[in-house]
Formats: C-alpha cells, structure tokens, sequence
C-alpha cells in the first residue's frame, strides 16, 4: 500500500507522455506515414490519454494522503477500465480509421468530413469528403433559379481517384456554367462501388432533386460484387479493409475500434492482395468473354436490373439518364477485347437509353503515346484524362438540347 501513490503516479506519468508522444504534430518526426490519415484517431489517443494520465496522477497525489478502501477499489476500477479503453485508441491511432465507415446495406461508405492523402504516388494529393459522404463540395437543397443539377453515380472513376475533387471531370464538367445557367454537378462516385450499390445511393439521394442523372460504367461493375459481396458468395472485404456484416453492433466493432481493426487486420492481411489479383485477372477474362461463367452471366443480370430500375425512376421524374461507358487502357484499340462494351451498348439502344462510350472518346482524342498523359493506371485518370470527360460530356448534353 505504501508503493501505490507512486505506483500510479508512474502510470500516470506513462499515459500523459504517451499521449504527448502520439500528439500528431510530434508524431510527424517519427511515424513514416502520411498523418493526415491518421490524424482523428491519433489526436482522440493523445486528448484521452492525457486527460486520463492526469486523473491517475492525481490520484496517487490523493493516496499520499488517505488511504480509504472504497477510494482504492474505485480507483483500480477507473485504472482497469483506463487500461482497456486507451489500448483500444492506441490500436486505432495505429491501423486507423480509413476513408470508408461501415455500412450495414451498402457495405461501405465514405466517411464524412474526412481529409485524407492520396500518397506519395499520387503527389499526395488530399482527399476532402464532405458532410454527406462524398469527394465534393457540401450539397445545399435549396435550389437557385438558373441552376442545373446533375447526378454523377460511379465508383473511382467518377469519385477521381488519384486526384483531387477540383480535377474530378465532375467539378471540371461545372467550370462550363454561364450567367444564364448554373451547373452543379453532384459527384456520388464511391470508390469500389457496382452498380447495385449506386441504386442505392441513387434512392437516398433524391431529396437533392437532380435535372439530369449520369452512371457510370466501368468492368469492376460486373466483377468487384462476385469477389467482396458475401450474399454473392464473395469473402465479405477487399482493399477497403470494411467487413460486410448485417449485424451492426459487429459491424461497428470490427470496423470502428482498435481491437476490431486489429483482429481483422492480423486475419485478412494476406487475402486482400490475393483477392484484388483475382479481380483485375476476371476483369481481364471478362473482356475477352463477358459470359465465360455462370457469376459473370448473373452479375450482367443484376447490373442491368439496377440500370433498369434507376431508369425507371428516372422516367417517372422526367429526369434525363445517360451511361458513360469506361474502357481499361488494355482494351483501347483492340476490338476484341472490347465485347463487354458491345453488349451493354446492345442493351442501352434496345431499354432506349442514352450513353457515351469513352472507349470511342479516348480512342479519337489521343495516340498509344498519350496513354500517361490521360491515364493514371489501367482504368483511373489523370487531371487532363478528366477534363476531355467533361468536355465530351457537356458537348453530348448540348447536342442532346439537355443544358
């Protein structure tokens, strides 16, 4: 008993420098991450820990001069209590919160009001969400006279992957307004997302009354569900390290505490790799045969249902529907492998529906040599890329007498 003041004069002491020592603006002297995407969870250790760390000191100030039972029972509560609470922040302040929250329908979504950093290989970049989940400016609901609002769903093409949200072709597609008309492009692009998931988005989103709706088309729309979706017999996560559950307290465990991200991670750490080469291998098998297996023949079913479906909604708001349509930088030139494109402009023209085939685009816009100036990687493009995007895509809704 004579040990405990300064036994927890020492913890205490342990926890505040802990807590200094994780203090963001310290950490960048030691940590050989981008901290910006680290930051909330790191400052929420450093501001509990602290706070805790002077409360345990203060208590071994107390115990130098009392010495009640109940005052020591209470206190090796709060200590134990302290203890689990703070290994938990520490663990998240180490694997981090990440850019997507759980999403008990949608599996994932883009946690609001979050910058993060693209990294090194993107000339670290910010990724700024705003308060409604998405790579954009905030959204207002009241609508101006002379506004025109249109709907981008996608995955990381539409989000910009790589790029900030000003280079987006959504944000450049708006440097086209004028006095007479003010567009105002809504970017719902989530990165990963199939065409299931934009449905969704799509319905939770209408009380911003969209004019026109543009979705976007990419290979991973038919592939992606059948590796990560577990009610299509996927392993329920990929690179959004986000495990897909229906049950929501699991779901909050695994995904939004230190333990939970430290189980999953130490579990799925080596399948994720494995998982996206399995992807980017069908996306590659399903350019030259779009129906080489029965998964592939279901996701084209479900791909279309949602098209259809958001078609519909469309119709009965008089709101205007159009397809971009992205090609993989290996399918450029080569007709052969560009079959998927084919059919699903097969089915447009036959549902009547609107689209624009970037596979023509980009094709037309530029040689093999122009590949790096327009493109990031194989399906992701650069600022340059996005803006021949929103010019095609404004001079379609000119032509069309849609602006």
């Amino acid at each position: 008993m004579k040990r405990l003041p300064k036994i927890f004069l020492f913890i205490g002491f342990l926890e505040i420098v802990s807590g200094v020592i994780v203090y963001p603006k310290i950490a960048i002297y030691w940590r050989n991450l981008p901290i910006i995407n680290y930051y909330k969870p790191m400052m929420q250790y450093s501001y509990f820990s602290i706070i805790i760390g002077s409360i345990t000191a203060f208590l071994g100030i107390i115990f130098k001069k009392t010495k009640k039972e109940i005052l020591i029972n209470i206190s090796f509560l709060f200590i134990s209590l302290s203890f689990i609470f703070l290994s938990d922040r520490l663990l998240l302040a180490k694997y981090g919160l990440g850019l997507w929250e759980y999403d008990c329908v949608l599996h994932y979504k883009h946690r609001p009001n979050t910058t993060f950093s693209w990294g090194e290989k993107f000339e670290n970049k910010l990724i700024k969400i705003n308060s409604q989940g998405y790579h954009d400016d905030e959204f207002t609901f009241k609508k101006r006279n002379n506004e025109l609002r249109i709907f981008v769903l996608g995955n990381s093409i539409t989000m910009g992957h790589g790029v900030t949200k000003e280079e987006t072709f959504s944000s450049q597609l708006e440097l086209f307004s004028s006095k007479q008309k003010v567009i105002n492009v809504f970017n719902l692009g989530v990165q990963g997302y199939s065409t299931e998931q934009e449905l969704e988005v799509f319905k939770r989103e209408l009380k911003f009354n969209p004019d026109i709706v543009l979705l976007e088309f990419c290979l991973n729309d038919i592939t992606e569900p059948i590796y990560v979706n577990k009610d299509l017999g996927g392993s329920g996560f990929d690179y959004h390290r986000v495990f897909q559950t229906k049950n929501k307290l699991i779901g909050l465990f695994v995904n939004e505490t230190g333990f939970g991200r430290f189980i999953y991670w130490q579990k799925y750490k080596s399948e994720i790799s494995k998982e996206r080469e399995k992807e980017l291998f069908s996306i590659k098998q399903l350019s030259i045969n779009p129906f080489s297996n029965e998964k592939f023949k279901k996701s084209w079913n479900r791909t279309k249902n949602s098209i259809i479906e958001i078609k519909k909604i469309c119709g009965r708001k008089n709101i205007p529907f159009i397809i971009l349509i992205f090609p993989y930088t290996f399918q450029l030139w080569k007709y052969d492998l560009q079959k998927p494109q084919q059919y699903l402009k097969k089915f447009l023209a036959s549902e009547k529906i609107h689209y624009i085939d970037f596979t023509e685009v980009f094709e037309n816009n530029m040689t093999t040599k122009d590949i790096k100036k327009c493109f990031l990687d194989e399906d992701h493009y650069t600022k340059f890329g996005h803006s021949i995007i929103a010019k095609t895509i404004f001079e379609f809704l000119t032509k069309n007498s849609l602006l």
